[in-house]
């Protein structure tokens, strides 16, 4: 894990570096929705997530920007005990196209993001609280990290000013996922 952290440095702080050096056509440029399968890591079940895309522009003719905000959360009950979690991560990833000549464009990236991660668990049945303690009964937390993601996937267009995303992500943060995604971007011009 520490050595996959610090190749997603490494080639974070590398597209930082490049992205600084290059003239780019950034501005908001597509704007759209993504709906897909979590993957999470531990005890949380397979979930769905959604999420808002936003086309950033390019840096140049083949790497891209997108902005994003991805939501997942999970739950579940067993008698007298009830158990939430639930993540928004607000990011930013870097494509790089792959040329087919083709009807459809192949990419891989990565980027980061702010994790916003919010769990809670209550006691639902009677349960002597004297011998669990007014903590242990219900007790919630906030956690905010960075978010680190390396993707890769397929641009379809769909119509003139469409296109159709199916993508897959590995995020690493307090709650690691894999996403597996399809959005559908407009093109505002």
């Amino acid at each position: 894990m520490k050595k996959l952290t610090l190749s997603i440095l490494l080639v974070s702080s590398f597209m930082l570096f490049f992205v600084l050096n290059t003239p780019a056509e950034i501005a908001l440029k597509g704007i759209g929705g993504q709906l897909g399968i979590v993957l999470p890591d531990g005890e949380a079940d397979t979930t769905l997530g959604l999420g808002v895309v936003g086309d950033l522009g390019t840096i140049t003719p083949q790497v891209r920007l997108e902005g994003t905000v991805d939501y997942w959360g999970d739950s579940w009950e067993v008698p007298g005990y009830e158990w939430s979690w639930m993540t928004i991560i607000i990011g930013g990833t870097a494509k790089y196209d792959f040329t087919t000549g083709g009807s459809f464009t192949p990419f891989a990236g990565g980027g980061l993001g702010l994790a916003i991660s919010r769990w809670s668990s209550e006691w639902t049945a009677g349960i002597d609280e004297s011998w669990w303690g007014a903590s242990g009964v219900d007790t919630s937390d906030t956690d905010l990290d960075i978010a680190f993601h390396v993707c890769g996937g397929v641009d379809i267009p769909v119509g003139s000013n469409m296109k159709f995303t199916g993508q897959a992500k590995y995020v690493i943060n307090g709650h690691d996922t894999i996403w597996l995604t399809g959005a559908i971007l407009v093109q505002l011009y």
